[in-house]
């Protein structure tokens, strides 16, 4: 069984991309969508934090239990901070 859960970010002004030749890339040119398998310490802490520089980010987790947790904008372990920015981009 595959579950999914969607993050949704808002680009933030001080947040803009860099090519690798180091010239500002704008925002509208590059597509910032991104999946991230596995919504553990690693994976749930990735997510929100790529959410929170605007990218769109699809969390896949195969446990049911978790993406529950997750959905109702909970985390399932504890991080400073990673509850309150869960909930925002879940629209809690």
């Amino acid at each position: 069984m595959r579950v999914t859960l969607h993050f949704s970010g808002a680009m933030t002004t001080s947040s803009k991309p860099i090519d690798p030749s180091g010239d500002t890339v704008s925002a509208e040119a590059e597509d910032k969508r991104v999946a991230v398998v596995g919504l553990g310490f690693v994976g749930l802490t990735l997510s929100v934090t790529l959410a929170d520089v605007g990218f769109e980010v699809l969390g896949v987790e195969a446990e049911p239990g978790v993406v529950e947790t997750l959905a109702g904008g909970e985390c399932h372990f504890h991080e400073a901070g990673l509850r309150q920015a869960l909930r925002r981009h879940l629209g809690h």
